[in-house]
Parts: C-alpha cells; structure tokens; sequence
C-alpha cells in the first residue's frame, strides 16, 4: 500500500509540475504577445502624436491667414462705408444742380 501511495504522490508531484510547466509557457508566451501588442500601440501612438503637431501647426498658420484676412474685411467694410456716404452726398448734389 505504501508504494501505490508513494506512485500516487509521484504521479500527481508530475502530472503538477507538467501542468505548472504547460501555464508558466502559457504565460509567457501571452506576456510577449502582450509586450508585441503594448510596443505597436506606443508606435502608433507616436505617429499619431506626430500626425496632431503637424495639423496644430497647419491650425495656427490657417487662424493667423484667418485674422489677416478678418481685418482686410474690416478694412474693405469701412471703406465701402465711407464710399456709400461719399455717393450719397454725391447723389444730393447732383439733384440740387438738377433742380
């Protein structure tokens, strides 16, 4: 009865460490696929981190082209003020000599 105690408790101390064995490879092989997948995403985290500096600096020369062209509106609306002012002066003295 001894032996059959002692090859029962060989048996399971294998069958346990080829288990133990079979998981430890498990994981390690799925902590590499992991640190595979971890290094992908920081790689394309870069590019994209590129990919944003590149449009900010496209977004700044687009607001200040934007502001440029904001005051030359502004500029063009308050001289076409003045002109329509000018006209209309020009129209009352046009019909008083007509008249």
């Amino acid at each position: 009865m001894s032996f059959d105690v002692s090859a029962a408790v060989i048996g399971v101390s294998t069958l346990l460490t080829v288990v133990t064995g079979y998981l430890l490879k498990k994981r390690n092989v799925d902590l590499e696929q992991f640190k595979s997948v971890v290094s992908r995403l920081e790689e394309h985290i870069g590019k994209l981190e590129e990919r944003i500096n590149v449009l900010e600096s496209k977004n700044s020369e687009i607001t200040e082209k934007y502001q440029t062209v904001l005051v030359e509106n502004s500029r063009l609306h308050t001289e076409n003020q003045h002109l329509m002012i000018a006209n209309n002066r020009l129209k009352e003295e046009n019909e008083k000599l007509q008249k």
